[in-house]
């Protein structure tokens, strides 16, 4: 973590901004996507990453080797708590296995709390315990945790 610039405001209470890294202990790699968690006493990002770097018209360019089976759940999700003292990150937990396709992280306020991952195919809910999935379309993948066939007149408003 690197500390720099000043947020100025002469005895506001502010500090200035400092950096924490996504590689090394982290090892988020390729964010898509980041937001915060609602109602934490100590600021935590989540990050919706995609290390492989895939997306739906290069897929078949990731191919595995023939001995194993391609995986369409490339991106993950890391919580990261920031402490401002002494200005470093830590990694609190890790969820993999999500649509490669996703494209959206939405921190959801509490009582329910935890984050929506939107992907082409699907709606994910998971917080550092749970996760839950909506499959949108007979297209959607995800090993993080099973979906489920939402109704055939299903309408979604995201408003």
């Amino acid at each position: 973590p690197e500390a720099r610039g000043t947020s100025g405001g002469g005895g506001t209470g502010r500090r200035s901004w400092y950096r924490v890294p996504l590689d090394g202990d982290v090892s988020l790699h390729h964010a898509i996507d980041v937001g915060f968690l609602h109602g934490r006493a100590t600021p935590t990002a989540l990050v919706l990453a995609d290390p492989r770097q895939t997306w739906p018209g290069r897929s078949d360019r990731r191919q595995p080797p023939p001995d194993t089976r391609w995986n369409p759940s490339t991106c993950e999700v890391g919580a990261l708590v920031l402490s401002p003292l002494p200005r470093t990150g830590a990694l609190l937990w890790r969820r993999q296995g999500l649509p490669s396709n996703s494209t959206a992280l939405l921190p959801l306020p509490l009582p329910l709390g935890g984050a929506l991952v939107v992907s082409d195919n699907a709606l994910v809910w998971l917080d550092q315990v749970h996760s839950h999935g909506v499959a949108l379309n007979g297209e959607a993948r995800c090993e993080a945790t099973p979906l489920v066939d939402g109704p055939p007149s299903l309408t979604l408003s995201l408003r």
